[in-house]
């Protein structure tokens, strides 16, 4: 009898490990929403090594004046809510860390309505054609633990 346990113990463990998935804590995606208007939300899975990743990616307006001073106001807002840039990839991309929580990274980019194709979802959310899309940008944020 008591092999049985020991089986369903073991076996119940392994179920468990295999749905592991990695989720951002929802007070950060509450900092990344707070930098601006949220225009567009989605969130993504992919299974890594059997692990659940999943991806915030947010549409915020952050009213820049352009695609580079959108970037960089982005920046401004997420670097007083205590995240730190790890990559630069300016005016393309950058890459934080958040201080609050070192496992948390986002990556944000001025918009591009090629994001609309990829993520139809947004569609109904964004006009891709509004001239105020230049004050946009895209944030995937993501735990790596």
């Amino acid at each position: 009898m008591a092999i049985c346990i020991l089986v369903v113990s073991v076996t119940s463990g392994c179920a468990g490990w295999f749905n592991r998935s990695r989720h951002v804590d929802p007070v950060i995606l509450e900092q990344v929403r707070g930098i601006g208007a949220v225009r567009g939300e989605r969130v993504l899975s992919s299974d890594i090594d059997g692990t659940m990743e999943i991806t915030n990616v947010f549409v915020i307006d952050v009213e820049g004046e352009s695609p580079s001073g959108a970037l960089d106001k982005a920046i401004d807002a997420l670097t007083a809510r205590k995240w730190s840039i790890m990559i630069e990839k300016r005016p393309i991309r950058v890459q934080m860390k958040s201080l609050n929580r070192d496992t948390v990274h986002l990556t944000v980019a001025p918009f591009d309505k090629i994001y609309l194709e990829t993520a139809p979802e947004l569609r109904g959310m964004i006009d891709g054609s509004d001239p105020g899309a230049k004050n946009f940008v895209i944030v995937d944020v993501y735990d790596t633990a």
